[in-house]
């Protein structure tokens, strides 16, 4: 059994080699080191979607990040399994309704197969908002980020950089991506980097 963590001492281009040889990890993680998270690993959506762009099919990287861990820390109340959240959705309209609009960084709509992870820069003048989209074809997704941001870049594995079209309303700021397919990086700043 090997774990993949995204740590300093792994190489992604070694571990690309590695994979198309046949070496897929029984697990993966990130460590969330400050240099982890400012080169390729910024979270563990993003991991799971460069496994994903690898070709290993979702329900094994699904496994590789939830129940082959749990079971290898001898944990396996921790991973997926009877008893434990089985809908999505309901989980997601819970945790909305218990946290309540003031509380809530970021809303997704049109997104029932999509985890987002926003990341705000200490002093708020920038957030870093990941997403995985395990569904298998593209859909286009609205957010909404607490902030006045004036800069929405948007970046995925498909395709390059690309500035997005936001408005504002209410202290949030709300755009679309065109088409997430597996996973995606959206830049919000305050100014043109």
């Amino acid at each position: 059994m090997q774990d993949w963590a995204s740590h300093g001492s792994s190489s992604w281009s070694n571990a690309i080699l590695v994979i198309q040889q046949g070496f897929v990890p029984d697990s993966i993680s990130t460590d969330l080191r400050v240099g982890s998270m400012n080169r390729g690993m910024k979270d563990m959506t993003n991991v799971m979607s460069k496994i994903l762009n690898q070709n290993v099919p979702l329900a094994d990287v699904i496994r590789m990040s939830t129940i082959n861990p749990a079971t290898q820390i001898k944990r396996p109340e921790l991973g997926l399994g009877a008893g434990r959240v089985t809908d999505p959705n309901a989980l997601a309209l819970e945790i909305r309704r218990i946290l309540g609009r003031e509380q809530r960084v970021i809303d997704v709509w049109n997104g029932i197969t999509v985890l987002a992870a926003p990341y705000e820069e200490p002093a708020g003048r920038s957030v870093l908002v990941t997403a995985l989209n395990y569904a298998y074809q593209p859909l286009p997704v609205q957010m909404r980020v607490r902030g006045t941001f004036s800069v929405v870049q948007y970046e995925s594995p498909a395709e390059g950089a690309a500035l997005l079209p936001y408005i504002h309303i209410a202290g949030y700021t709300e755009f679309l991506l065109p088409a997430l397919r597996i996973g995606a990086r959206v830049f919000l700043s305050q100014e043109l980097q």
